[in-house]
C-alpha cells in the first residue's frame, strides 16, 4: 500500500481550531481528517473568517462537480481567492481567470489554439531533452534540493521555450511568478498578503507590485515582435484574429501573459516534487514506473500522470461568488455569499475514490478535479501539464535508483497553493539508468 504522504492532519482532535482561510494552517499539508469530517457530516460548512465576511465551504466532489458548471449562479468575476476585493481591485487583477461566460469563452476560444493536444506534442522531443539536462545537472550534485533545483526550473524552461521568451529573461520571469502565486510564504514574496503587507498594492495587477512589472514586460515583449516582424512564435497566433475575425485585446494579451507565465509554474513543480517525495517513500512504486520505461506511449502513462495530479492536487481551492439565492443540503446560499470548492478535498472523497490516500497509476476512472474538468475554467495548459510530467516522470525513474532524504520536506505557506517548496535529497547510486 502506497500511503499519501501530504496527509497530515488527520486526528479527531485537530478538528477544532482549523481556519481554512488561514495559510497556516495548511503549512504541513492538508487537512485530511478535517475535510473528511466535513464531507461526512457538514458537506456545506458556513466557514468563520479571521480576517473577512465568512464563506461557504463545498467539501464533496458531487457537489463541487455540478456547481463547477453553473457560472449562472456562481461567477468567477469577483475574484478566485477568499480575500474580498474591491471593485478597483477586480477591475486592476481581472485576468482570464477571473471571468465567466460568454467573455470568457470568447477570450478562450482564441487562445486555446495554441495550446492543444497537438500543438504541444510537436515539442515534445524539445522538452525531453531539456528534462533530461536539467535532471543529470543536478544527478551530479547528488545531494541538492529537488524543489529548488529541479522541480523550480523545468516548468519555466518549458514555457520559455514554447512562448520563444528569451533565455536570459526565465530566471527574472520566475522570480516574479514565485511573487505572485505564493504571495502568502515570506521565503517568496516580502509582501505577504494575509499580513498586511501588500495594501498598498492592493489595487495592482495580482494585488502586487511584480505584477506591474510583468505587465511592463509583456508590452515591450508586444512591441518587439511588431518590430521584428515575428508571425511563427506561438505569442503571435494568439493574436492573430480567429476563423469568425475575433482577436484579444493588447491589455487582455497582458493579462493573459501574467496569468500563464504564473499558472504554467505553480501546478507542475509542486507535482512534479510531490512525485519524487512518494518514490522515495515507496520504492516499489518507482520499480512499477520502470517496468513501463521501454514503452513511453504505453497508455500506462497517461493514467499514471493522471493520478499523480490527483495526488498533489496542487490548487487547494477555487473560489466563486453567487449571484442569487439557492439553496443546498438544507441551508441557502445568499447573493452575494462567498463559496470555495475545496479541491483537495474532493480529490480525495472516498465516496468518488476508491482508497483514496492510496497512490494507484493504474486507477480508472479517475474524474479528479485538479484541471478544473466539467466547467468553463477546465485548465488551458492541461495538455502541457500532462506532457511535462509524462516526460519528468519516466526521465526521473530511468535515472534515479535509491535515493533518501535529507531532511523534512517543508510545504509553501498558503491556503490556495498545495506545495513542497524544500524537498533535500541524496542521490545514492549516482550513475544508475534505465534507459527508455
Amino acid at each position: 500500500m502506497i500511503v499519501n504522504s501530504l496527509i497530515m492532519v488527520t486526528g479527531k482532535e485537530e478538528w477544532h481550531g482549523i481556519d481554512l482561510s488561514k495559510s497556516d494552517s495548511f503549512a504541513h499539508g492538508i487537512p485530511f481528517g478535517y475535510f473528511a469530517h466535513l464531507r461526512q457530516h457538514d458537506p456545506l460548512h458556513w466557514t468563520v473568517e479571521s480576517q473577512g465576511r465568512g464563506f461557504w465551504s463545498l467539501t464533496r466532489h458531487a457537489d463541487i462537480v455540478q456547481l463547477n458548471r453553473d457560472y449562472r449562479r456562481l461567477s468567477s468575476a469577483q475574484g478566485i481567492r477568499i480575500k474580498d476585493q474591491s471593485p478597483e481591485e477586480v477591475f486592476a487583477r481581472r485576468n482570464f481567470h477571473e471571468s465567466d461566460p460568454p467573455d470568457h469563452t470568447r477570450q478562450r476560444l482564441i487562445v486555446s489554439r495554441a495550446f492543444s493536444q497537438s500543438k504541444m506534442l510537436e515539442y515534445e522531443q524539445e522538452l525531453r531533452g531539456l528534462t533530461r539536462s536539467i535532471i543529470a545537472q543536478a544527478i551530479d550534485w547528488q545531494e541538492f534540493d529537488l524543489a529548488e533545483q529541479i522541480a523550480r526550473h523545468i516548468p519555466m524552461l518549458a514555457i520559455g521555450r514554447i512562448l520563444g521568451l528569451p533565455a536570459e529573461d526565465h530566471e527574472w520571469l520566475l522570480t516574479r511568478a514565485e511573487q505572485l502565486f505564493a504571495n502568502g510564504d515570506p521565503d517568496h514574496n516580502e509582501f505577504v498578503r494575509d499580513r498586511g503587507k501588500d495594501e498598498p498594492y492592493r489595487p495592482y495587477p495580482f494585488g502586487l507590485p511584480a505584477g506591474i512589472e510583468v505587465f511592463d514586460y509583456s508590452k515591450l515583449l508586444l512591441k518587439k515582435m511588431a518590430d521584428q516582424g515575428e508571425s511563427n512564435s506561438l505569442l503571435q497566433q494568439i493574436l492573430m484574429p480567429d476563423d469568425n475575425g475575433n482577436t484579444i485585446s493588447e491589455e487582455e494579451f497582458r493579462n493573459f501573459f501574467c496569468l500563464i507565465i504564473v499558472t504554467a509554474n505553480d501546478t507542475l513543480r509542486y507535482t512534479m516534487a510531490a512525485m519524487v517525495l512518494a518514490l522515495i517513500e515507496r520504492p516499489e512504486l518507482a520499480q512499477l514506473h520502470r517496468e513501463y520505461l521501454p514503452h513511453p506511449d504505453n497508455p500506462f502513462w497517461d493514467s499514471a500522470v493522471e493520478e499523480w495530479v490527483r495526488y498533489s492536487t496542487p490548487n487547494h481551492y477555487f473560489r466563486r461568488t453567487a449571484t442569487r439565492d439557492f439553496d443546498l443540503h438544507g441551508k441557502t446560499i445568499r447573493a452575494g455569499d462567498k463559496v470555495v470548492s475545496w479541491l483537495s478535498s474532493a480529490n480525495y472523497d472516498d465516496a468518488v475514490f476508491v482508497s483514496p490516500s492510496v497512490v494507484n497509476p493504474l486507477r480508472s476512472p479517475n474524474p479528479h478535479l485538479a484541471f478544473g474538468e466539467g466547467g468553463p475554467h477546465n485548465c488551458l495548459g492541461a495538455w502541457l501539464a500532462r506532457l511535462e510530467l509524462k516526460l519528468f516522470l519516466q526521465e526521473w525513474v530511468a535515472r534515479n535508483g535509491a535515493i533518501e532524504l535529507t531532511a523534512e520536506p517543508e510545504w509553501v505557506r498558503s491556503n490556495f497553493l498545495n506545495g513542497i517548496k524544500r524537498l533535500p535529497i541524496r542521490i545514492l547510486n549516482p550513475g544508475y539508468k534505465s534507459g527508455i
